[in-house]
């Protein structure tokens, strides 16, 4: 008997002269690798960021180890070209999932849906990545179960107008409870509201904000997952704005 998975790749590994093995997260079968024979004189973008269908034996499944398989396509691709933006902020979501999600079979259900959001969102969106990777990380923090309170203070409940991120205290703080903000208030209302003005807003946020914000949902997910770790696709994209 023969299972059909599918799932994005978040991690190409070369294995000998024609294969590969793929770590995927997958809707019904959480996060995991299968070996893919011969990929490499199959033809086609089967690396980072392709959406590939394939054949599994259900065997496979049932043991501890690495399924392989010769039967398999690709459904989708964001590979996003040459668009050196693109592939650092999709890189940044496939390494922070892969830092922080065990890698095991689990529900990744939610989280591939919420992923697969973000990469149409990159797909069609030409400038304001920023804002959909801010809102990937706080819909990400909620599955982890680290949600974020973009309204109320986490100390005092008072409502926020601008504020401190604290990862210790796990949200928020107003200026009652620490009088150093570094969030905007414009940049939470956005965040938890949305609107047709977001793009203009963007527009109006210095790019070294925009880094700062950025750094610290990221870390915000890793100090509450215990994976207080470089990124290296963020370094990376921050390295090729410098020389912007």
């Amino acid at each position: 008997m023969e299972k059909v998975l599918k799932g994005i790749v978040l991690q190409y590994i070369h294995f000998g002269e024609t294969s590969a093995i793929l770590k995927t997260i997958t809707k019904d079968n959480g996060i995991c690798s299968v070996l893919l024979h011969g990929v490499k004189k199959h033809g086609g973008n089967y690396g980072i960021g392709a959406v590939v269908e394939w054949q599994i034996s259900k065997r496979y499944l049932e043991k501890n180890t690495l399924p392989k398989t010769s039967k398999y396509d690709i459904v989708e691709n964001y590979s996003f070209g040459s668009d050196i933006n693109k592939i650092a902020m999709r890189d940044c979501a496939f390494e922070l999932i892969l830092q922080v999600v065990p890698q095991e079979n689990g529900d990744t259900f939610e989280l591939y849906n919420l992923l697969e959001k973000y990469m149409k969102y990159l797909k069609k969106s030409d400038s304001e990545i920023f804002f959909g990777f801010w809102l990937f990380c706080i819909r990400f923090a909620k599955f982890l179960g680290y949600e974020i309170d973009l309204q109320n203070c986490i100390n005092c409940s008072n409502i926020l107008t601008d504020a401190f991120l604290s990862k210790q205290n796990g949200g928020f703080l107003c200026i009652k409870c620490h009088p150093k903000p570094n969030w905007k208030k414009e940049i939470l209302t956005l965040l938890s509201k949305g609107g047709l003005e977001i793009y203009e807003k963007m527009q109006n946020i210095p790019i070294k904000e925009k880094i700062l914000i950025t750094g610290q949902l990221i870390s915000y997910i890793q100090f509450h997952c215990g994976r207080e770790k470089k990124l290296n696709s963020f370094d990376f994209f921050c390295g090729c704005l410098s020389l912007s």
